[in-house]
């Protein structure tokens, strides 16, 4: 396990930077793909009591979630994604911390569809922004549970529909490249890499 080892420990030196380097991603990256030469479920769809559950991310190359820590007078703290694969749904949370009183949660709700053994296509559904102290947000698996039971969530509550999708692209896919009991890398069709731990 010398390679999730080293995947573990460079990112664990990314994160601790306030500013990080092109070689500090360059060691990521290198420590990725060596992991995923180890892949010990190559086939991780079959593994869906692997796959089912809540995740935590550690690393992503994605520009769009780095670049919710450039809004002003907000922090992202930490991001989730919980899948379940019984009713084909994938919840993206990401908590905010803002101003007094005004920490949030962003929920991003999307159906997924297995496509291969690896692969699930997935089609964006619903974005959620709410206030934590509102909802008395407790955890990931509190926010699914009340946005489950609630046609509409105050304050923002976006159905993603035919209308917005002449607009911008709702779908798309990811493929998990890797899979253990506690530890997943997945790789998303704009060319971004997620790496969560399950928790």
């Amino acid at each position: 396990m010398n390679a999730k080892i080293n995947l573990l420990g460079a990112i664990a030196r990314y994160n601790g930077k306030k500013k990080s380097s092109d070689s500090d991603k360059v060691e990521i990256l290198s420590a990725i793909e060596e992991l995923e030469d180890t892949n010990p479920n190559p086939r991780p769809m079959e593994k869906k009591e692997l796959l089912n559950g809540d995740w935590q991310l550690l690393y992503t190359s994605s520009k769009s979630l780095l670049g919710l820590n450039n809004l002003p007078l907000v922090e992202v703290e930490n991001i989730y994604q919980s899948i379940h694969i019984s009713t084909k749904k994938i919840y993206n949370i990401v908590e905010i911390k803002g101003l007094p009183l005004l920490d949030s949660v962003m929920v991003v709700i999307a159906s997924l569809k297995v496509e291969s053994e690896k692969k699930v296509n997935v089609k964006f559904e619903r974005t959620i922004v709410t206030l934590k102290n509102w909802l008395k947000y407790l955890s990931p698996e509190d926010i699914i549970r009340q946005v489950t039971n609630k046609k509409q969530m105050f304050p923002l509550d976006i159905k993603i529909n035919q209308a917005l999708e002449n607009f911008t692209n709702t779908d798309g896919w990811l493929e998990t490249t890797y899979l253990d009991d506690d530890l997943r890398i997945s790789r998303g069709n704009q060319g971004n890499i997620f790496v969560l731990s399950k928790i």
